[in-house]
């Protein structure tokens, strides 16, 4: 969790992660707000959500614990949507 770098407002908050089912189940729970998708220069990506409350590490540790539950299609599709939107960000397309 960060500032983004040359943001207009210093305070506003950020959690990236390149873990694709974390990104998938973030942008389908709305947990944190979607922000953008980042390339790394190394044919990756960098999800990038608004986290005004530093809340993206403990949701990243329950996740990882199986602390966090959700339907298994609508996560499988969002990863799939997560999935397309990084592979164009890393070659450098518009999202």
């Amino acid at each position: 969790m960060e500032n983004q770098p040359g943001s207009n407002n210093p305070t506003t908050r950020f959690f990236r992660t390149e873990d694709l089912p974390l990104a998938a189940y973030l942008r389908l729970t709305a947990e944190l707000r979607f922000h953008c998708i980042q390339a790394t220069g190394n044919g990756h990506a960098i999800f990038v959500f608004l986290d005004p409350e530093g809340q993206g590490p403990t949701i990243e540790a329950d996740f990882i614990a199986g602390k966090k539950r959700i339907d298994p299609l609508p996560f499988y599709n969002t990863q799939r949507l997560c999935l397309r939107e990084a592979k164009r960000a890393a070659k450098g397309d518009r999202q």
